[in-house]
C-alpha cells in the first residue's frame, strides 16, 4: 500500500473529472451515502504506476468516480471483497478537504490511510481480509466536495 504524490498533471485531473457523466446518488444509511459515475476510463499513466508498484501485469476491471458532499461516506462493510486484486484510488478533487481519508482495513483495523490529496494515487493490493471505506465528509465544510476515481485491477492471465 502506498500514495504516489502528483501521479496525474492537474490537467489530467480535470480529463478524469469530465469523463464522468453523470452522477447517480447512492444512499443506504447502513452502508453509504456518495455519487457515483459508473464506466469511467481510466488513465493509462495511473495503470503503469500500479505494475511497476506491485511488479504485476495488470489490467483494468472497470472505473468509476465517487463524488462526496458534505454529509457523505462509506462504511467497510460496503465496498467489495476480492481475492488478489489491485485498487487504485486517483484524488481528482479541486482541493484538498480536512479529514477526507480513504481508510484501508485488516480484520477492522486500520492499516492504511490515504489522505485528501489532490493528484494524489494510492495503490492497494486487496485480499479478502482487506476492507475499505471513505470516511465522512463533515456537514461543517458545507462546499467541500471531494472527487475520486475508484479502479480494480486484476493480472492478465494467458
Amino acid at each position: 500500500m502506498i500514495v504516489v504524490g502528483d501521479a496525474v498533471t492537474e490537467a489530467e485531473a480535470a480529463a478524469v473529472r469530465a469523463s464522468g457523466g453523470a452522477y447517480a446518488r447512492y444512499r443506504r444509511i447502513d452502508q453509504a451515502s456518495y455519487e457515483a459515475a459508473e464506466g469511467v476510463p481510466v488513465p493509462e499513466g495511473i495503470v503503469r504506476i500500479a505494475r511497476e508498484v506491485t511488479g504485476r501485469d495488470l489490467r483494468v476491471v472497470d472505473g468509476r468516480l465517487l463524488r462526496f458532499v458534505c454529509g457523505d461516506y462509506t462504511l467497510a462493510h460496503h465496498g467489495y471483497v476480492e481475492d488478489h486484486a489491485v485498487e487504485l484510488v486517483l484524488d481528482v478533487s479541486l482541493a484538498a478537504v480536512p479529514g477526507a481519508e480513504v481508510h484501508y482495513r485488516r480484520r477492522g483495523r486500520v492499516v492504511f490511510a490515504m489522505p485528501s490529496q489532490p493528484c494524489a494515487l494510492a495503490v492497494v493490493e486487496r485480499g479478502p481480509t482487506i476492507t475499505a471505506n471513505h470516511t465522512y465528509l463533515s456537514k461543517r465544510l458545507r462546499e467541500a466536495e471531494v472527487i475520486r476515481l475508484v479502479a480494480r485491477l486484476r493480472d492478465i492471465v494467458g
